[in-house]
C-alpha cells in the first residue's frame, strides 16, 4: 500500500510506515499477558449446536501469517460432527494472499461455489 500511495497516486509525507511498530506494541498494556487469538471454541460450539452450519477455510501453501498447518493441527483434533464434510480445508499455491496466482485464484473461486451449491 505505502508502494502504490507513493508511486501510483503521488501521495509524498516525510512518515515512514512499518509494518510491525514494535516500538509502540512493546509498550501496550497487555493486562497480564497476550493470549494468542483463536477461534477454535467458537468452531466446536457451532459445530456442536448447529448441525446446519458449514465452513470451508482457505490457505495458501506458504502462508507465514497463518499457516495452514495449525489450522490442519486443529480440525484434526476436534471431535468428528455429524454429518460428515461440513468443514473443508482448502489449500492453494502462494501465501497469505493467495487469490494473487491467477490459478489458485480460479481454483478457490471454483472451490467456493461447489461449497456453497453443495449447502443448498
Amino acid at each position: 500500500m505505502a508502494s502504490y500511495a507513493r508511486n501510483e497516486l503521488g501521495f509524498k509525507t516525510e512518515m515512514t510506515y512499518a509494518l510491525l511498530a514494535s516500538d509502540v506494541t512493546g509498550h501496550w498494556d497487555w493486562q497480564g499477558g497476550r493470549a494468542q487469538a483463536s477461534s477454535e471454541d467458537d468452531l466446536r460450539v457451532l459445530l456442536a449446536y448447529g448441525p446446519s452450519f458449514r465452513l470451508m477455510i482457505a490457505h495458501g501453501y506458504s502462508d507465514m501469517v497463518t499457516p495452514y498447518a495449525m489450522t490442519r493441527y486443529i480440525l484434526d483434533h476436534m471431535p468428528a460432527f455429524e454429518p460428515a464434510g461440513r468443514v473443508q480445508l482448502k489449500l492453494y499455491r502462494g501465501g497469505h494472499m493467495l487469490y494473487l496466482d491467477p490459478q489458485s485464484r480460479k481454483a478457490f473461486t471454483a472451490d467456493t461455489a461447489a461449497f456453497y451449491r453443495g449447502g443448498e
